[in-house]
Formats: structure tokens, C-alpha cells, sequence
């Protein structure tokens, strides 16, 4: 799974000139984003943004090229797929304004190259210096198996977290290093999902429904330290086959 660490928000939206919902495929001349907001507000801390003042949802605004191509983005949601032909592009990325889209405080900006016939998964989260960071992984598309679906869950946190699945077959655990990606292939059915280290459980056990063919995103958000740990998703790409 390709991983490119220490990228800002802005090189996850670059590819959205054009909006249109489907699936990148072998010979496909465009490039496909989905964008999870793991960034809570209340945990950024810059000179412009002090951490008493911040909206929790931090609402965002997204613009490609000079063109406004997401409104409102906030924290706990996972956008997408934002489409358009592979290539380079330029945006930013604003503090959201309602009245006036994309014309807020700007957070990001970047210039970026993203390859055709790619999905790619774009987390915004805060790093340890309390400061927006962003991630970048490839999405796996490739063919999942009648009666299956695959899992892609993201740690934005500073900790090795364990994921766990429980249904009347048993438990499986995947273990996560900080700002990685790991995936997993499941029976479909009903689960009984926990984020947890050692002895300490901070999400769950919540109730999760995975179906055949599909893959879903999930983002791990927060502090571990500060007990804030949240699970964010899923976002689910229908039909992989």
C-alpha cells in the first residue's frame, strides 16, 4: 500500500476539476480522491487559529485551479470520489465561508501530479505539534471476491492502535502503526467493531455491516493520550469486482 507521509490537506483535493461518481478502471484516463476530515478543530493550535477559538467541525473549503469544487467539508465526514482527468494541478484549501465559498483563511496550498486510472484516499488530521497535517495512501480496487469486502482503516493518531472485529465465528484484530494504513479482507456480515491498546478500549465495541464486494473506509482520529480517539466512517465503495 503506498504511503506518502508529510503532505498537507492540499495535495489531497487536487484532482476535482470535474465531479462525477465512478470507478477507476484498468484503462481509465482519470484520477478519483476520496477526502476524510480527521482534523478536530478544538486540537489546532497555530497563531492564526488558536486552539480556544476553533469551530470543533472546522468546516473547509476546497478550490482547484481557482475553481470552488467542496463547500463546507467538516470533521467526522469523508468527501468523494472527486474526479477529473489525471495531470497537475494547483488549489487551496480555506477555512469555510458560507456566504462566500473559498474566499476564507487560507490553511493550504500545493501544486500536485496524481497518476490516471488511480484511486487515492486523503486523510486531514493534526500531528503532534498540534498543527493540519494531511496523508495520502493509493486505495486498493483491485477485484474482491464474491462474499467478501475489504476494510481500509487509517491512524491519524499518535499510537500503534489495534482494530477488532468480533461475530459468532470469532475475533480479528489488525494491529496499526501511527499515520499508516492497514486493510483487511472479511466474511460479509455483522460485526462488533472496539479500537483499543492493551487493556484500554476507546471505541466500542460499535456495531458495523460490511457487504459483499464492497470496500469501506474507516479513519482513526484523535489523541490516544488525551482520550480522545474517534472512529470515523465508513465510506463505501460499492462493487469492486
Amino acid at each position: 500500500m503506498k504511503r506518502l507521509e508529510g503532505l498537507t490537506l492540499s495535495l489531497m483535493v487536487a484532482l476535482s476539476g470535474a465531479l462525477f461518481s465512478v470507478s477507476a478502471q484498468a484503462q481509465d484516463s482519470n484520477s478519483y480522491l476520496y477526502i476524510a476530515h480527521a482534523a478536530p478543530g478544538r486540537a489546532v493550535a497555530t497563531p492564526t487559529l488558536p486552539i480556544s477559538t476553533a469551530n470543533p467541525a472546522l468546516p473547509v473549503d476546497v478550490s482547484v485551479d481557482g475553481n470552488c469544487i467542496a463547500h463546507g467539508l467538516s470533521y467526522g465526514e469523508i468527501g468523494g470520489p472527486y474526479s477529473g482527468p489525471a495531470g497537475t494541478y494547483s488549489f487551496q484549501f480555506t477555512m469555510a465561508n458560507s456566504a462566500l465559498p473559498c474566499t476564507g483563511q487560507s490553511l493550504f496550498g500545493a501544486t500536485v501530479s496524481l497518476s490516471p486510472g488511480t484511486a487515492y484516499f486523503g486523510v486531514l488530521y493534526v500531528d503532534a505539534s498540534s498543527a493540519i497535517n494531511g496523508l495520502l495512501f493509493q486505495t486498493d480496487l483491485s477485484p474482491i471476491g464474491s462474499g467478501f469486502a475489504r476494510v481500509e482503516v487509517v491512524n491519524t493518531t499518535e499510537e500503534t492502535l489495534n482494530a477488532s472485529v468480533t461475530n459468532g465465528s470469532g475475533t480479528g484484530t489488525i494491529s496499526i502503526a501511527p499515520l499508516s494504513l492497514q486493510e483487511g479482507t472479511v466474511l460479509v456480515g455483522s460485526y462488533q467493531a472496539s479500537i483499543t491498546s492493551g487493556a484500554t478500549t476507546f471505541v466500542g465495541p460499535t456495531s458495523i455491516e460490511v457487504t459483499s464486494r464492497d470496500t469501506s473506509l474507516w479513519v482513526i482520529s484523535g489523541s490516544a493520550a488525551k482520550q480522545t480517539v474517534l472512529l470515523i466512517g465508513p465510506k463505501t465503495i460499492h462493487g469492486v469486482f
